[in-house]
Parts: C-alpha cells; sequence; structure tokens
C-alpha cells in the first residue's frame, strides 16, 4: 500500500467510517489486538473526518512579500490524524511571515517499510516523495514529525545512494530539513534558546530549550493567537524511546508497557505541573 500513494490514502480516508464503531472520542480502544490483556495499557489515535490535504485549498496561507517559503512535509500524522497542529503552526507562521506550501503529492515518509526491512518499498516511497519537491525555489522543508524528519534526513540519500541523478537531490533536500521548533527558535527570531538539531527519539537532545510557544485559541486586539511561555523542566533519559515505536508495541506490548511507565515516571519525577 505505501508503494501506491493514491490507494493508501484511499483506505485512509475509508478508515474514518471504518472506525467509528471502534472509536471512544479521539480514541480506538475496540480493535482486535486490544481485548488482549497485555494490551490494555495503550490506546490508539482516530483517523481525522477531513485531512490535511483535503483542508488546504479552504486554510493555506498566502503571504504577501514573505521572509522565507518552506514547503511543509506533513507525514501520515498530521495530513490524516493531527492536523489542527498544522492548522495552528500555520496561524503562527503567517504572523512570521512565512508562505508555507503543501505539494499534495506527497505520501508517508517510508520509515515504517524500512524498519520492517522493506528496504524496496522504502526506497520506492523515498523516490515518490522527492518528486513533487523543487529544491532550488524552496528555502527550507518543514516538517512536525521528528521521525519524518529524521527519516528524510538521516535515511534517504543512503536509500538513493546507487542512483546518482537522485541521491544529488535528495541531498539538496535533506539538507534543508527543518523541524518547527528549530524554524521558530532560529529564521522566526523567537527565545527558545540554543536549537537543537533534528530532533528524533534515537538521538540525544543537545541542550534543551529554555521556553517554548503555545499558541493559545484567544486572540488579541489584531486578531493574531496569543502566545503564551512555559519553562521546560529537564527529564531523566529524555532521549530513550517512550515504547510506542508503531509496531513494536504491537508485536511487543509488555516490553512496550515497561518502557512506557519508566518514562511516566521520569517525567513525573520532575514535578512539572500541567496547564
Amino acid at each position: 500500500m505505501l508503494g501506491d500513494r493514491k490507494l493508501f490514502h484511499f483506505l485512509l480516508r475509508r478508515a474514518y467510517l471504518a472506525q467509528k464503531p471502534l472509536s471512544q472520542g479521539p480514541y480506538l480502544r475496540h480493535l482486535p489486538l486490544l481485548f488482549g490483556k497485555e494490551h490494555n495499557f495503550r490506546r490508539l489515535p482516530v483517523v481525522a473526518s477531513t485531512p490535511l490535504r483535503d483542508r488546504w485549498s479552504r486554510i493555506a496561507p498566502q503571504v504577501e512579500k514573505p521572509r522565507y517559503r518552506v514547503a511543509l512535509f506533513a507525514g501520515c500524522l498530521i495530513d490524516f490524524v493531527y492536523p489542527e497542529q498544522a492548522e495552528a503552526m500555520l496561524q503562527l507562521l503567517k504572523d512570521r511571515k512565512v508562505q508555507v506550501d503543501f505539494p499534495p503529492e506527497q505520501s508517508c515518509c517510508g520509515l515504517p517499510a524500512k524498519m520492517v526491512a522493506e528496504i524496496d518499498t522504502a526506497r520506492e516511497v523515498a523516490i515518490q516523495n522527492l518528486r513533487p519537491w523543487t529544491p532550488p525555489t524552496t528555502t527550507m522543508f518543514l516538517t512536525l514529525c521528528a521521525s519524518c524528519g529524521s527519516h528524510i534526513k538521516e535515511n534517504y540519500p543512503k536509500l538513493l545512494a546507487d542512483t546518482p541523478a537522485l541521491h544529488v537531490r535528495m541531498q539538496q533536500m535533506a539538507s534543508k530539513i527543518i523541524d518547527f521548533s528549530s524554524l521558530w527558535s532560529t529564521s522566526c527570531k523567537f527565545p527558545l534558546g540554543k536549537p537543537r538539531e533534528m530532533p528524533c527519539c534515537a538521538r540525544s537532545p543537545t541542550t534543551p530549550p529554555a521556553t517554548v510557544p503555545w499558541a493559545k485559541s484567544d486572540t488579541g486586539a489584531t486578531g493574531a493567537p496569543q502566545a503564551s511561555w512555559f519553562g521546560v523542566r529537564p527529564a531523566k533519559d529524555e532521549d530513550v524511546c517512550c515504547g510506542f515505536g508503531g509496531s513494536f508495541s504491537v508485536e511487543f506490548p509488555e516490553l512496550s508497557a515497561e518502557l512506557l511507565s519508566r518514562k511516566l515516571d521520569n517525567v513525573e519525577a520532575t514535578g512539572a505541573t500541567s496547564w
């Protein structure tokens, strides 16, 4: 399915209808695997009724004289599960004179295929995602998903290393990948402390940001979202996986549950308060 973008997206759209009798609010609970007691510690998010790609014509920003022009790589989760995150991001970037484009031909980054050693499929998906991008005219490739960003940056050039023409284009794309926090703190000049490199659950962060922005739902006199600032308390083993890891948590639920328990204990130990 990953190798056929149109089929993959067709099935994701139909998943919204199929999940209705299985969902409780924003989560799925009654999937067959979740009947087993070893799976009762987790819930899965539902697929959005309207994915980001179907909202784009309505929400696409048109920024006059933009400071930067970026192309958004949404990945599966932002596109089909959490499109509201992209909408919130667009509001913030519009106020900072950043024009965001969304090539509709993009698809899953292909990381799930690589993680189960389906290298041919992962390579096919990488080529598929390379086609709609035009590195010379795009300042940055923006992502809200650390896994997508890390996979494109680290693995795409390796997957296409044996195809010189594509490898050069892929290196151009990989060199321009940036996550939202880094874009916000560097190009948009908001004080988040020293920016990290591309975040990834398998990579230890260097210097955690001192503060992070949060776009509140209310607006000020200008109608623009108001930003609040929150301090960040470091946690033990921040670079250690939370235990979900996609198919990992399905195949090894006991290990997944233990990793999650340790992660939550470390978060609680920071004394950070909820908002």
